[in-house]
Protein backbone atom coordinates (compact mmCIF):
# COMPACT_ATOMS: atom_id res chain seq x y z
CA UNK A 1 0.00 0.00 0.00
CA UNK A 2 1.09 3.52 -0.74
CA UNK A 3 0.00 5.50 2.43
CA UNK A 4 -0.55 9.21 1.49
CA UNK A 5 -2.21 10.21 4.91
CA UNK A 6 -2.51 8.44 8.55
CA UNK A 7 -5.00 9.90 11.51
CA UNK A 8 -4.82 8.70 15.00
CA UNK A 9 -8.53 8.24 16.22
CA UNK A 10 -8.50 8.20 20.18
CA UNK A 11 -11.85 6.70 21.16
CA UNK A 12 -12.71 7.45 25.12
CA UNK A 13 -15.53 4.71 25.86
CA UNK A 14 -18.64 5.83 27.77
CA UNK A 15 -20.59 3.88 30.48
CA UNK A 16 -22.27 1.59 28.16
CA UNK A 17 -19.54 0.35 26.06
CA UNK A 18 -16.46 -2.02 26.63
CA UNK A 19 -14.68 0.62 29.40
CA UNK A 20 -11.31 -0.40 27.32
CA UNK A 21 -9.92 2.77 25.72
CA UNK A 22 -8.90 2.14 22.27
CA UNK A 23 -7.15 3.85 19.85
CA UNK A 24 -7.80 3.73 15.39
CA UNK A 25 -4.88 3.79 13.24
CA UNK A 26 -6.18 4.92 10.05
CA UNK A 27 -3.87 4.36 6.77
CA UNK A 28 -5.12 6.16 3.80
CA UNK A 29 -3.64 6.05 0.25
CA UNK A 30 -3.69 3.38 -2.50
CA UNK A 31 -3.66 -0.66 -2.45
CA UNK A 32 -1.89 -2.72 -4.69
CA UNK A 33 -4.20 -5.42 -5.68
CA UNK A 34 -2.52 -7.04 -8.31
CA UNK A 35 0.53 -6.31 -10.70
CA UNK A 36 -2.03 -6.32 -13.41
CA UNK A 37 -3.75 -3.22 -11.81
CA UNK A 38 -2.03 0.45 -11.70
CA UNK A 39 -2.20 1.91 -8.45
CA UNK A 40 -4.41 4.57 -7.72
CA UNK A 41 -3.43 8.06 -7.80
CA UNK A 42 -5.66 9.23 -4.78
CA UNK A 43 -6.69 8.04 -1.06
CA UNK A 44 -9.39 6.42 -1.72
CA UNK A 45 -7.97 3.55 0.18
CA UNK A 46 -8.14 2.66 3.99
CA UNK A 47 -6.24 0.41 6.34
CA UNK A 48 -7.42 0.95 9.78
CA UNK A 49 -5.81 -0.87 12.86
CA UNK A 50 -7.04 -0.84 16.37
CA UNK A 51 -4.47 -0.65 19.06
CA UNK A 52 -6.15 -1.58 23.06
CA UNK A 53 -3.93 -1.00 26.55
CA UNK A 54 -5.52 -3.97 27.49
CA UNK A 55 -4.74 -6.32 24.05
CA UNK A 56 -2.35 -8.50 25.21
CA UNK A 57 -1.09 -8.99 21.62
CA UNK A 58 2.13 -6.39 21.15
CA UNK A 59 0.96 -5.62 17.51
CA UNK A 60 -2.26 -4.05 16.64
CA UNK A 61 -4.87 -5.82 15.05
CA UNK A 62 -6.69 -4.88 11.60
CA UNK A 63 -10.16 -4.07 11.44
CA UNK A 64 -10.97 -5.75 8.49
CA UNK A 65 -14.36 -4.90 8.17
CA UNK A 66 -14.07 -1.23 8.21
CA UNK A 67 -10.39 -1.39 6.39
CA UNK A 68 -11.84 -1.37 2.44
CA UNK A 69 -10.02 -0.53 -1.19
CA UNK A 70 -11.58 1.57 -4.08
CA UNK A 71 -11.15 -0.86 -7.44
CA UNK A 72 -11.06 1.02 -10.73
CA UNK A 73 -9.27 -1.49 -13.25
CA UNK A 74 -9.83 -2.53 -17.04
CA UNK A 75 -8.95 -6.05 -17.61
CA UNK A 76 -7.54 -7.39 -20.93
CA UNK A 77 -8.24 -4.07 -22.14
CA UNK A 78 -12.18 -4.66 -22.61
CA UNK A 79 -14.14 -5.27 -19.20
CA UNK A 80 -13.71 -2.51 -16.92
CA UNK A 81 -14.86 -2.98 -13.24
CA UNK A 82 -15.54 -0.53 -10.50
CA UNK A 83 -16.64 -0.85 -7.19
CA UNK A 84 -15.47 -1.67 -3.21
CA UNK A 85 -14.14 -3.71 -1.61
CA UNK A 86 -13.76 -5.09 2.11
CA UNK A 87 -12.29 -8.06 3.46
CA UNK A 88 -14.42 -10.63 4.51
CA UNK A 89 -14.05 -13.98 6.71
CA UNK A 90 -13.93 -16.81 4.90
CA UNK A 91 -14.17 -20.11 5.76
CA UNK A 92 -12.52 -23.00 3.59
CA UNK A 93 -10.29 -24.52 5.89
CA UNK A 94 -10.26 -24.56 9.64
CA UNK A 95 -7.36 -21.99 10.25
CA UNK A 96 -8.46 -18.38 10.26
CA UNK A 97 -6.00 -15.64 11.01
CA UNK A 98 -6.42 -11.77 11.17
CA UNK A 99 -3.72 -11.13 8.15
CA UNK A 100 -1.75 -12.69 5.40
CA UNK A 101 1.08 -12.50 7.22
CA UNK A 102 -0.69 -14.31 10.50
CA UNK A 103 -2.35 -16.78 7.92
CA UNK A 104 1.67 -17.60 6.58
CA UNK A 105 2.74 -17.85 10.11
CA UNK A 106 -0.44 -19.98 10.92
CA UNK A 107 1.36 -22.82 8.51
CA UNK A 108 2.93 -24.47 12.04
CA UNK A 109 -0.01 -24.26 13.70
CA UNK A 110 -2.55 -27.54 14.52
CA UNK A 111 -5.86 -26.54 12.62
CA UNK A 112 -7.71 -26.40 15.67
CA UNK A 113 -5.88 -23.74 17.05
CA UNK A 114 -4.93 -19.81 16.84
CA UNK A 115 -1.16 -18.58 16.70
CA UNK A 116 -1.04 -16.57 19.58
CA UNK A 117 -1.39 -13.05 19.15
CA UNK A 118 -3.88 -13.16 16.55
CA UNK A 119 -7.45 -12.63 16.73
CA UNK A 120 -8.85 -15.58 14.63
CA UNK A 121 -11.67 -13.34 12.94
CA UNK A 122 -10.70 -12.64 9.36
CA UNK A 123 -8.89 -14.30 6.45
CA UNK A 124 -8.09 -16.60 4.13
CA UNK A 125 -8.18 -20.01 3.07
CA UNK A 126 -5.97 -22.84 3.38
CA UNK A 127 -5.35 -25.91 0.63
CA UNK A 128 -7.78 -28.71 0.06
CA UNK A 129 -7.65 -31.84 2.06
CA UNK A 130 -5.70 -29.79 5.18
CA UNK A 131 -2.56 -29.00 3.11
CA UNK A 132 -1.53 -26.74 5.67
CA UNK A 133 1.80 -26.01 3.45
CA UNK A 134 -0.10 -24.19 1.08
CA UNK A 135 -2.06 -20.96 2.04
CA UNK A 136 -4.76 -19.88 -0.25
CA UNK A 137 -6.90 -16.65 -0.54
CA UNK A 138 -8.05 -13.77 0.95
CA UNK A 139 -11.25 -12.87 -0.19
CA UNK A 140 -13.92 -9.30 0.06
CA UNK A 141 -17.02 -8.35 0.75
CA UNK A 142 -17.98 -6.42 -2.77
CA UNK A 143 -20.68 -3.66 -3.54
CA UNK A 144 -22.68 -4.14 -6.65
CA UNK A 145 -20.05 -3.81 -9.79
CA UNK A 146 -20.60 -1.33 -12.60
CA UNK A 147 -19.38 -3.30 -15.43
CA UNK A 148 -18.57 -1.67 -19.35
CA UNK A 149 -17.82 -4.09 -21.78
CA UNK A 150 -15.04 -2.82 -24.51
CA UNK A 151 -15.46 1.16 -23.31
CA UNK A 152 -18.65 1.36 -25.96
CA UNK A 153 -21.57 0.44 -24.25
CA UNK A 154 -23.73 1.96 -21.02
CA UNK A 155 -23.48 0.72 -17.90
CA UNK A 156 -25.58 -2.83 -18.32
CA UNK A 157 -28.86 -3.53 -17.23
CA UNK A 158 -27.59 -6.07 -15.13
CA UNK A 159 -27.38 -7.20 -11.72
CA UNK A 160 -24.49 -9.26 -10.47
CA UNK A 161 -23.18 -11.90 -7.79
CA UNK A 162 -19.40 -11.06 -7.63
CA UNK A 163 -16.13 -12.97 -5.61
CA UNK A 164 -13.48 -11.30 -5.41
CA UNK A 165 -10.48 -12.12 -3.61
CA UNK A 166 -6.32 -12.20 -3.55
CA UNK A 167 -3.95 -15.16 -4.24
CA UNK A 168 -0.98 -15.17 -1.62
CA UNK A 169 1.02 -17.55 -3.23
CA UNK A 170 0.98 -16.38 -6.93
CA UNK A 171 0.50 -12.11 -5.49
CA UNK A 172 -2.43 -11.46 -7.87
CA UNK A 173 -6.39 -10.79 -7.82
CA UNK A 174 -8.67 -13.39 -8.88
CA UNK A 175 -12.65 -12.81 -9.32
CA UNK A 176 -15.43 -13.94 -10.90
CA UNK A 177 -19.17 -11.94 -11.70
CA UNK A 178 -22.16 -13.83 -12.57
CA UNK A 179 -24.23 -11.54 -14.37
CA UNK A 180 -28.22 -11.91 -14.98
CA UNK A 181 -30.86 -9.31 -15.94
CA UNK A 182 -31.96 -6.82 -13.48
CA UNK A 183 -35.47 -6.96 -12.22
CA UNK A 184 -37.83 -5.84 -15.13
CA UNK A 185 -35.72 -6.16 -17.92
CA UNK A 186 -35.80 -8.47 -20.03
CA UNK A 187 -32.97 -7.49 -23.01
CA UNK A 188 -30.18 -5.20 -23.43
CA UNK A 189 -29.49 -3.31 -26.70
CA UNK A 190 -26.51 -2.61 -28.71
CA UNK A 191 -26.94 -0.30 -31.99
CA UNK A 192 -30.05 -2.04 -34.10
CA UNK A 193 -30.04 -5.18 -32.34
CA UNK A 194 -30.71 -6.39 -28.81
CA UNK A 195 -29.94 -9.65 -26.58
CA UNK A 196 -32.92 -11.23 -24.99
CA UNK A 197 -33.01 -13.63 -22.03
CA UNK A 198 -29.39 -13.90 -21.26
CA UNK A 199 -26.87 -14.48 -18.53
CA UNK A 200 -22.91 -14.20 -18.51
CA UNK A 201 -20.41 -14.27 -16.43
CA UNK A 202 -16.40 -12.32 -16.23
CA UNK A 203 -13.88 -14.46 -14.76
CA UNK A 204 -9.81 -13.78 -13.73
CA UNK A 205 -7.60 -16.56 -12.51
CA UNK A 206 -10.48 -18.63 -11.35
CA UNK A 207 -11.40 -22.45 -13.51
CA UNK A 208 -14.38 -22.31 -15.82
CA UNK A 209 -15.12 -25.49 -17.14
CA UNK A 210 -15.89 -25.79 -20.91
CA UNK A 211 -18.28 -27.84 -23.25
CA UNK A 212 -17.29 -30.17 -26.40
CA UNK A 213 -17.55 -27.00 -28.48
CA UNK A 214 -14.91 -25.36 -26.17
CA UNK A 215 -17.42 -22.92 -25.15
CA UNK A 216 -17.38 -21.79 -21.14
CA UNK A 217 -20.36 -23.91 -18.86
CA UNK A 218 -22.41 -21.74 -16.56
CA UNK A 219 -26.38 -21.58 -15.42
CA UNK A 220 -28.59 -19.26 -16.67
CA UNK A 221 -31.26 -18.48 -13.31
CA UNK A 222 -29.81 -16.12 -10.67
CA UNK A 223 -30.44 -19.09 -7.55
CA UNK A 224 -27.84 -21.78 -9.58
CA UNK A 225 -25.53 -18.97 -10.89
CA UNK A 226 -24.91 -17.40 -6.98
CA UNK A 227 -24.28 -21.21 -5.82
CA UNK A 228 -21.74 -21.57 -8.95
CA UNK A 229 -19.88 -18.58 -8.48
CA UNK A 230 -19.31 -19.19 -4.69
CA UNK A 231 -18.44 -22.86 -5.69
CA UNK A 232 -15.96 -21.78 -8.19
CA UNK A 233 -12.29 -22.95 -7.85
CA UNK A 234 -9.40 -20.58 -7.91
CA UNK A 235 -6.56 -21.51 -10.53
CA UNK A 236 -3.37 -22.27 -9.51
CA UNK A 237 -1.01 -22.41 -12.08
CA UNK A 238 1.61 -19.93 -12.73
CA UNK A 239 0.32 -18.63 -15.78
CA UNK A 240 -2.94 -16.30 -15.32
CA UNK A 241 -5.97 -16.59 -16.90
CA UNK A 242 -9.04 -14.71 -18.17
CA UNK A 243 -12.40 -15.89 -19.32
CA UNK A 244 -15.91 -13.90 -19.99
CA UNK A 245 -19.05 -15.37 -21.67
CA UNK A 246 -22.86 -14.86 -22.18
CA UNK A 247 -25.82 -16.62 -23.83
CA UNK A 248 -29.25 -15.89 -25.16
CA UNK A 249 -30.81 -14.75 -28.13
CA UNK A 250 -29.72 -11.73 -30.68
CA UNK A 251 -32.18 -10.48 -33.01
CA UNK A 252 -31.01 -8.01 -35.12
CA UNK A 253 -34.27 -5.96 -35.76
CA UNK A 254 -36.85 -7.93 -38.10
CA UNK A 255 -34.54 -9.44 -40.58
CA UNK A 256 -32.93 -12.32 -38.25
CA UNK A 257 -32.21 -14.00 -34.52
CA UNK A 258 -29.43 -16.15 -33.44
CA UNK A 259 -30.91 -18.59 -31.22
CA UNK A 260 -28.85 -20.80 -29.06
CA UNK A 261 -26.24 -17.30 -28.93
CA UNK A 262 -23.00 -17.62 -27.46
CA UNK A 263 -21.04 -14.88 -27.04
CA UNK A 264 -17.24 -15.74 -25.69
CA UNK A 265 -13.88 -13.47 -24.47
CA UNK A 266 -10.37 -15.15 -24.43
CA UNK A 267 -7.46 -13.56 -23.57
CA UNK A 268 -6.30 -10.70 -25.84
CA UNK A 269 -8.51 -10.07 -25.54
CA UNK A 270 -10.82 -11.71 -28.46
CA UNK A 271 -14.08 -12.91 -29.06
CA UNK A 272 -15.88 -16.06 -30.35
CA UNK A 273 -19.48 -16.21 -31.49
CA UNK A 274 -21.79 -18.18 -32.88
CA UNK A 275 -25.35 -19.88 -32.71
CA UNK A 276 -28.50 -21.03 -35.14
CA UNK A 277 -29.34 -18.40 -37.53
CA UNK A 278 -33.26 -18.13 -37.96
CA UNK A 279 -34.87 -16.10 -40.64
CA UNK A 280 -38.47 -15.39 -42.41
CA UNK A 281 -37.88 -17.45 -45.84
CA UNK A 282 -40.64 -16.28 -47.62
CA UNK A 283 -42.81 -13.08 -48.41
CA UNK A 284 -45.06 -13.51 -46.02
CA UNK A 285 -43.05 -14.55 -43.09
CA UNK A 286 -40.95 -11.13 -43.81
CA UNK A 287 -44.34 -8.76 -44.45
CA UNK A 288 -45.63 -9.92 -40.86
CA UNK A 289 -42.15 -10.36 -39.18
CA UNK A 290 -43.04 -13.87 -38.07
CA UNK A 291 -42.31 -17.52 -38.93
CA UNK A 292 -38.53 -17.70 -38.05
CA UNK A 293 -36.86 -21.21 -39.32
CA UNK A 294 -33.30 -22.22 -39.35
CA UNK A 295 -31.65 -21.40 -42.17
CA UNK A 296 -28.06 -21.85 -40.73
CA UNK A 297 -25.32 -21.45 -38.05
CA UNK A 298 -23.42 -18.33 -37.86
CA UNK A 299 -19.85 -17.80 -36.48
CA UNK A 300 -18.38 -14.30 -35.01
CA UNK A 301 -14.97 -13.39 -34.43
CA UNK A 302 -13.69 -9.96 -33.20
CA UNK A 303 -9.78 -9.42 -32.14
CA UNK A 304 -10.00 -6.33 -29.77
CA UNK A 305 -6.44 -5.29 -30.59
CA UNK A 306 -7.02 -4.86 -34.29
CA UNK A 307 -10.35 -3.74 -33.72
CA UNK A 308 -10.60 -6.78 -36.35
CA UNK A 309 -14.72 -8.17 -36.78
CA UNK A 310 -15.81 -10.78 -38.74
CA UNK A 311 -19.26 -12.91 -39.62
CA UNK A 312 -19.64 -15.95 -41.26
CA UNK A 313 -22.68 -17.88 -41.98
CA UNK A 314 -23.21 -21.04 -43.20
CA UNK A 315 -26.68 -22.07 -45.41
CA UNK A 316 -28.18 -25.06 -44.59
CA UNK A 317 -29.96 -26.83 -47.66
CA UNK A 318 -33.01 -24.96 -47.17
CA UNK A 319 -35.76 -24.04 -50.19
CA UNK A 320 -36.44 -20.71 -51.01
CA UNK A 321 -38.97 -19.58 -53.56
CA UNK A 322 -39.31 -23.35 -54.80
CA UNK A 323 -35.01 -23.09 -55.26
CA UNK A 324 -32.78 -25.48 -52.80
CA UNK A 325 -30.15 -23.15 -51.48
CA UNK A 326 -27.15 -23.77 -49.52
CA UNK A 327 -23.10 -22.58 -49.39
CA UNK A 328 -21.48 -19.88 -47.30
CA UNK A 329 -21.43 -16.02 -47.17
CA UNK A 330 -19.77 -13.64 -44.92
CA UNK A 331 -17.73 -10.00 -44.81
CA UNK A 332 -14.88 -8.92 -42.23
CA UNK A 333 -13.50 -5.80 -41.27
CA UNK A 334 -10.74 -3.47 -39.27
CA UNK A 335 -9.59 -0.57 -39.46
CA UNK A 336 -6.92 -1.43 -42.07
CA UNK A 337 -9.01 -4.13 -44.09
CA UNK A 338 -12.57 -4.81 -45.87
CA UNK A 339 -13.73 -8.17 -47.35
CA UNK A 340 -16.65 -9.37 -48.72
CA UNK A 341 -17.33 -13.43 -49.48
CA UNK A 342 -20.40 -14.77 -51.52
CA UNK A 343 -20.07 -18.61 -51.50
CA UNK A 344 -16.80 -18.81 -49.90
CA UNK A 345 -15.43 -21.00 -48.52
CA UNK A 346 -18.12 -23.12 -49.73
CA UNK A 347 -20.11 -22.10 -52.72
CA UNK A 348 -23.29 -20.42 -52.77
CA UNK A 349 -25.41 -23.06 -54.68
CA UNK A 350 -28.89 -23.79 -55.69
CA UNK A 351 -30.29 -26.76 -57.82
CA UNK A 352 -33.08 -26.24 -59.88
CA UNK A 353 -35.15 -29.30 -61.12
CA UNK A 354 -31.98 -31.19 -62.15
CA UNK A 355 -29.87 -28.24 -62.71
CA UNK A 356 -27.09 -27.24 -60.27
CA UNK A 357 -26.17 -23.62 -60.49
CA UNK A 358 -23.00 -22.18 -57.92
CA UNK A 359 -21.65 -19.31 -58.01
CA UNK A 360 -18.69 -17.58 -55.77
CA UNK A 361 -17.45 -13.83 -55.18
CA UNK A 362 -15.08 -12.37 -52.99
CA UNK A 363 -12.67 -9.53 -52.04
CA UNK A 364 -10.41 -8.23 -49.79
CA UNK A 365 -8.63 -4.55 -49.12
CA UNK A 366 -5.78 -4.63 -47.04
CA UNK A 367 -3.71 -1.57 -46.78
CA UNK A 368 -1.03 -3.59 -44.85
CA UNK A 369 -0.93 -6.96 -47.10
CA UNK A 370 -1.73 -8.57 -49.77
CA UNK A 371 -5.70 -7.56 -51.61
CA UNK A 372 -7.65 -9.69 -53.72
CA UNK A 373 -10.08 -10.69 -56.00
CA UNK A 374 -12.04 -13.91 -56.54
CA UNK A 375 -14.56 -15.30 -58.52
CA UNK A 376 -15.78 -18.91 -59.45
CA UNK A 377 -18.71 -20.48 -60.84
CA UNK A 378 -19.42 -24.03 -61.48
CA UNK A 379 -22.81 -25.70 -63.48
CA UNK A 380 -23.98 -29.17 -63.61
CA UNK A 381 -26.76 -31.30 -62.91
CA UNK A 382 -27.84 -33.91 -60.37
CA UNK A 383 -30.79 -36.41 -59.81
CA UNK A 384 -31.91 -38.24 -56.85
CA UNK A 385 -34.28 -40.89 -57.28
CA UNK A 386 -36.52 -43.35 -54.85
CA UNK A 387 -38.29 -46.69 -55.60
CA UNK A 388 -39.68 -48.08 -52.52
CA UNK A 389 -37.01 -48.36 -50.25
CA UNK A 390 -33.66 -48.12 -52.70
CA UNK A 391 -32.67 -44.50 -53.33
CA UNK A 392 -30.21 -43.32 -56.71
CA UNK A 393 -28.26 -39.85 -56.50
CA UNK A 394 -26.21 -38.96 -59.02
CA UNK A 395 -24.56 -36.09 -59.97
CA UNK A 396 -21.54 -34.17 -62.20
CA UNK A 397 -20.11 -30.66 -62.06
CA UNK A 398 -17.57 -28.80 -63.97
CA UNK A 399 -16.05 -25.19 -62.53
CA UNK A 400 -13.53 -22.66 -62.74
CA UNK A 401 -11.86 -20.89 -59.88
CA UNK A 402 -9.74 -17.97 -59.84
CA UNK A 403 -8.26 -15.13 -58.30
CA UNK A 404 -6.14 -11.79 -59.07
CA UNK A 405 -3.81 -10.82 -55.94
CA UNK A 406 -2.34 -7.34 -55.47
CA UNK A 407 -0.17 -5.63 -52.99
CA UNK A 408 2.69 -5.07 -50.49
CA UNK A 409 4.25 -7.89 -52.27
CA UNK A 410 3.32 -7.64 -56.09
CA UNK A 411 0.77 -9.30 -57.73
CA UNK A 412 -0.43 -12.50 -58.97
CA UNK A 413 -3.06 -14.66 -60.38
CA UNK A 414 -4.33 -18.29 -60.13
CA UNK A 415 -6.79 -20.36 -61.91
CA UNK A 416 -8.09 -23.68 -61.59
CA UNK A 417 -10.60 -25.85 -63.83
CA UNK A 418 -12.01 -28.82 -62.12
CA UNK A 419 -14.88 -31.67 -63.02
CA UNK A 420 -16.70 -33.38 -59.96
CA UNK A 421 -19.19 -36.05 -60.35
CA UNK A 422 -20.49 -39.05 -57.76
CA UNK A 423 -23.00 -42.21 -58.12
CA UNK A 424 -24.43 -43.11 -54.41
CA UNK A 425 -27.08 -45.17 -53.77
CA UNK A 426 -28.77 -47.60 -50.58
CA UNK A 427 -31.85 -48.27 -48.12
CA UNK A 428 -34.13 -45.92 -46.29
CA UNK A 429 -35.32 -47.47 -43.14
CA UNK A 430 -36.80 -45.77 -40.05
CA UNK A 431 -36.31 -42.27 -42.04
CA UNK A 432 -32.82 -43.01 -42.51
CA UNK A 433 -30.46 -43.86 -44.94
CA UNK A 434 -28.09 -46.26 -45.38
CA UNK A 435 -25.35 -45.83 -47.89
CA UNK A 436 -24.44 -49.06 -49.78
CA UNK A 437 -22.68 -48.09 -52.89
CA UNK A 438 -20.98 -44.81 -53.73
CA UNK A 439 -18.33 -43.71 -56.37
CA UNK A 440 -16.53 -40.21 -56.51
CA UNK A 441 -14.24 -38.60 -59.19
CA UNK A 442 -12.73 -35.37 -58.59
CA UNK A 443 -10.33 -33.99 -61.64
CA UNK A 444 -8.24 -31.01 -61.31
CA UNK A 445 -5.74 -28.41 -63.09
CA UNK A 446 -4.26 -25.72 -61.55
CA UNK A 447 -2.25 -22.53 -63.19
CA UNK A 448 -0.59 -20.07 -60.83
CA UNK A 449 1.59 -17.36 -60.55
CA UNK A 450 1.76 -15.54 -57.33
CA UNK A 451 3.89 -12.96 -55.40
CA UNK A 452 6.86 -12.77 -54.49
CA UNK A 453 8.68 -15.68 -56.70
CA UNK A 454 6.18 -14.68 -59.79
CA UNK A 455 6.88 -18.32 -61.20
CA UNK A 456 4.53 -19.77 -63.44
CA UNK A 457 3.26 -23.38 -61.99
CA UNK A 458 1.19 -26.18 -63.15
CA UNK A 459 -0.36 -28.85 -61.41
CA UNK A 460 -2.73 -31.38 -61.83
CA UNK A 461 -4.46 -34.39 -60.05
CA UNK A 462 -7.21 -37.13 -60.41
CA UNK A 463 -9.00 -38.67 -57.58
CA UNK A 464 -11.55 -42.06 -57.46
CA UNK A 465 -13.06 -42.99 -54.11
CA UNK A 466 -15.66 -45.63 -54.11
CA UNK A 467 -17.18 -47.78 -51.28
CA UNK A 468 -18.95 -50.93 -50.88
CA UNK A 469 -21.15 -51.70 -47.71
CA UNK A 470 -23.01 -54.77 -47.92
CA UNK A 471 -23.57 -55.27 -43.54
CA UNK A 472 -21.83 -58.36 -43.59
CA UNK A 473 -18.41 -56.93 -45.24
CA UNK A 474 -17.45 -53.92 -46.61
CA UNK A 475 -14.57 -52.05 -48.77
CA UNK A 476 -13.14 -48.77 -49.75
CA UNK A 477 -10.49 -46.87 -50.89
CA UNK A 478 -9.21 -44.23 -53.47
CA UNK A 479 -6.63 -43.89 -55.85
CA UNK A 480 -4.68 -40.72 -56.63
CA UNK A 481 -2.45 -39.48 -59.54
CA UNK A 482 -1.14 -36.10 -60.21
CA UNK A 483 1.53 -34.10 -61.13
CA UNK A 484 3.30 -30.63 -60.31
CA UNK A 485 5.71 -28.62 -62.60
CA UNK A 486 7.53 -25.16 -62.32
CA UNK A 487 7.94 -23.53 -65.92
Amino acid sequence: MMVRNVKLVHQVADKKSDPKEKTHLILAGSTVLSETIPIGQEATDEVIMEYSKATEAEEPKVIYDKSSTVLTASFDGCIDVKGVLVPKLVKNGQVRAASAEALLRSRSAPPTETVPGVVPVYAGELGDSGDFSMPGTIEFDTTELDLNYLGQLEALPVQTKTRFGYDLINKRCYFAVGLIPKEGYKYISFGGGSLENFAGIVASNMVVERDQKNHYVFPTDKEKMDEFIDNLRVNTDASSTFAAAIRGTMGIGKLCRVEDFYFGFESGPSVVAGGELYAPVDVGAIVGGSAYRKIGEVVIVYRHPERYFSFNVTLEDIEIVGVRVYGSMGFEFSPKLFGLYLGYPDTLAGNIWIYHIGLGLGFRFNEEGQSFIKFKAEFGFEKSVEIAIVYLKGYVYAGIDGAYHFGELGKGIELEIYLKGGLEGGIIALGKRYNIISFMLDARCKLESLPPQNKWKVSGSVKVSYSLNLFLFSVSGSVRVGFNKTL
